[in-house]
């Protein structure tokens, strides 16, 4: 057993290298394994007999690419992107937005594996407008700038009201703390 695991390894590593090298230069990059899933044994392998490799074009680009998922803005998903109205490009909201943890008693955890879910916070170059990016929501909630003073600033939306109150930001739903800033 021990022994097809190992001539099945090498295979894949010969094959990888070939095509590396350009070895298969009349399908360069459409090569692909498949493997009859009800002959699969996850401790040693498919057997020798079930590998068979694709060079049919035709079959290969029916497979997904890796970074083969942008959006209607070009965003590319997979890499992290999200498309900003704000700022009119894509961004990585864990590069340049601001973290929000959830507030209170009721904080939102991801029924699958239990983590809490962030969202986060973009502004415009000159803070007069923000988005709230949260889990589960497909668009993001804008909103606009009300008041600033020395020691608060207040943007709104239709249900939301976020504040700047000691060196942190605070996101309200009906006077109610839901998201605030992580320390």
């Amino acid at each position: 057993m021990k022994n097809r695991q190992l001539l099945l390894t090498a295979i894949i590593l010969i094959l990888q290298l070939n095509i590396g090298c350009g070895a298969f230069r009349k399908y360069p990059r459409d090569v692909a394994m498949t493997v009859d899933s009800d002959e699969y044994d996850a401790e040693i392998g498919p057997p020798i007999s079930d590998v068979s490799i694709i060079t049919d074009e035709s079959s290969v680009s029916d497979l997904p690419r890796v970074g083969n998922d942008r959006d209607e803005h070009g965003c590319i998903q997979s890499a992290g992107y999200t498309w900003s109205n704000l700022k009119y490009r894509c961004i990585r909201l864990f590069e340049e937005g601001i973290k929000l943890i959830p507030a209170g008693p009721n904080a939102q955890q991801d029924d699958i594996t239990g983590l809490i879910l962030n969202s986060y916070l973009i502004f415009s170059n000159d803070q007069m407008h923000a988005e709230l990016y949260q889990p589960n929501q497909s668009q993001p909630v804008l909103f606009h700038k009300t008041s600033s003073d020395s020691d608060e600033s207040i943007w709104i939306s239709e249900t939301y009201e976020i504040k700047f109150q000691n060196n942190r930001y605070t996101v309200y739903q009906f006077s109610l703390p839901i998201l605030t800033q992580q320390e």
